[in-house]
């Protein structure tokens, strides 16, 4: 069944707060936290999966796509 927009942007409001915090531990910068978090979020949204999935998934898939975007956030500064 596919998730409307709000039902996802309701479960990213859920995750956002933790998805900034992973960022802000790994890269120690509140800019680019931010910049790095904002990407997660939008790939969350833009996901239609998370709608029907665990929070066990979607935590999961937070830690990960928050490590992969704070590594690209750093190679893009440099």
């Amino acid at each position: 069944m596919e998730s409307t927009l709000l039902e996802r942007v309701n479960i990213g409001r859920q995750y956002e707060v933790k998805c900034y915090r992973i960022c802000y531990y790994l890269l120690q910068d509140e800019k680019l936290a931010i910049e790095a978090a904002q990407e997660v979020m939008k790939k969350l949204i833009q996901n239609d999966n998370f709608s029907n999935g665990s929070n066990l998934s979607i935590d999961q898939y937070i830690k990960k796509e928050s490590m992969k975007e704070s590594w690209r956030v750093i190679n893009s500064k440099e």
